[in-house]
């Protein structure tokens, strides 16, 4: 899998593709920052091309409780069409309803916790997703229509998964980013967030990236 990447993308073209990714995170990141008041630290972001067929098992192997995990899917529609996945650690929401909780000194009820949780795994999802997906296809002179955020279980992860979406002999293109919030300080309120990006628009995004290189030459 290590070698796919080099084949498809020129190591400059690499370089570009993480250094746009970088921007379309740290967008989201200040979006999460304003609407919900919620700081997040992010990683470097990767790059990887992955067979469709071997994406589950390489996604899984990022965790070490996948099945416990929730997983936030997004569809996105365009030249660089593909699906975004938001992926938290167990009790990831209840992490994050204590910041809001330490933020705003209001307690929230025992009794209507778990429906709280999933509506705002959800909301962060939709934020960081769409400023994230939206800001990379800006520079890459897409324009994108997104189906609404679902929520998955790990454990029903791999029925869930890219179905009718891609052909699973094909190759992806997977952009990877690991982040936590800042103020929860504990690895339950981190998780992963992956953008994999169709066989079909490797193209479109290979010209894209010329056009953005050549703005600067």
């Amino acid at each position: 899998m290590g070698t796919a990447k080099n084949t498809i993308f020129s190591k400059f073209e690499i370089d570009t593709f993480q250094e746009i990714m970088n921007i379309g995170f740290g967008q989201a990141a200040a979006d999460l920052s304003e609407i919900m008041n919620v700081t997040l630290e992010l990683g470097i972001p990767y790059l990887n091309v992955v067979k469709i067929s071997d994406m589950i098992n390489y996604i899984k192997n990022e965790f070490k409780d996948f099945n416990n995990c929730s997983v936030i899917e997004q569809i996105y529609w365009g030249n660089s069409k593909g699906i975004a996945l938001l992926i938290f650690p167990f009790d990831t929401g209840k992490g994050i309803l204590s910041l809001f909780q330490e933020d705003s000194g209001y307690s929230f009820q025992s009794d209507n916790i778990d429906e709280l949780e999933k509506e705002v795994i959800i909301e962060v999802g939709n934020i960081l997703i769409g400023a994230c997906v939206g800001k990379i296809a800006e520079l890459l002179n897409d324009q994108i229509t997104y189906e609404p955020p679902r929520l998955i279980l790990g454990s029903t992860f791999h029925d869930a998964f890219l179905k009718g979406l891609f052909d699973t002999d094909s190759w992806a293109i997977l952009l990877k980013t690991v982040f936590q919030f800042d103020d929860a300080g504990d690895d339950e309120s981190s998780g992963y967030l992956f953008l994999i990006n169709s066989h079909e628009a490797i193209a479109y995004i290979r010209k894209s990236l010329q056009e953005f290189l050549e703005q600067y030459q």
